[in-house]
């Protein structure tokens, strides 16, 4: 497995975190994923794919919050912009629908 070749490279863990998250190993994809911000805190595109791997959870205050710092480290990236605003449009509609007891 390349992870065994250098631990510490961030897109290794980053793509080994998105291959878990799209295979529905969601404990596997949060470990590689949270890996690869803490060896390299400033890598933008694992931070959109937190986002997408707590959003698939359920967690849509958590993915706000990953898609918030991408777009700190990265502001004109268009994917965690449009993530972001998918992603509040999600909670708004879930916020009305329990206002309405949908």
């Amino acid at each position: 497995m390349a992870i065994q070749c250098n631990p510490r490279f961030a897109q290794t863990l980053n793509n080994l975190g998105v291959a878990y998250t799209t295979s529905g190993r969601l404990t596997e994809a949060l470990e590689y994923l949270s890996r690869a911000v803490a060896v390299a805190p400033n890598y933008a595109e694992a931070y959109n794919n937190l986002g997408w791997l707590f959003w698939d959870h359920g967690d849509l205050a958590q993915a706000l919050r990953m898609y918030e710092r991408c777009i700190e480290l990265s502001p004109t990236s268009k994917n965690p912009s449009q993530n972001r605003c998918l992603a509040l449009l999600v909670q708004g509609l879930r916020l009305r629908d329990e206002g309405l007891g949908v």
